[in-house]
């Protein structure tokens, strides 16, 4: 089960998206863009490569850089359980979806995180995320 969604662009927290019973990073969304920034960075300067995944006891961190934009880093925090293949379809969705609806606004991006508060109602509208 996805537990969370977060879009991220350049560390800055676009999307955040709970579902499920408990979550599981409620009180740490405003470090979250740090993290992943750090994680990626951290990641690529010790492997020379992305991070694509990361597993704790009771939940695992999937990565996705969008490649049309490398700016956007999508996160889905998941059961451990969870089958890859969905995850990735998920991601890809979700990826195209986002992209499709926001590229124009994030190209003018400023700061203003107002626009993308209905991408959540979308996500769920079209059954992708609970």
């Amino acid at each position: 089960m996805i537990q969370n969604l977060f879009i991220l662009r350049n560390s800055i927290v676009l999307v955040n998206l709970h579902s499920g019973e408990h979550n599981v990073l409620e009180d740490h969304v405003s470090l979250l863009g740090g993290y992943i920034s750090a994680l990626e960075s951290f990641g690529h300067a010790i492997t020379g490569t992305k991070i694509t995944s990361m597993n704790f006891e009771e939940v695992a961190f999937h990565f996705y850089k969008d490649p049309r934009d490398s700016s956007l880093t999508y996160l889905l925090v998941t059961d451990l359980d969870v089958d890859h293949n969905i995850i990735t379809s998920k991601m890809n969705k979700i990826s195209d979806l986002f992209y499709k609806e926001y590229s124009e606004i994030l190209d003018a991006f400023a700061g203003v995180l107002g626009p993308f508060k209905g991408f959540t109602s979308i996500l769920k509208k079209m059954k992708i995320v609970e």
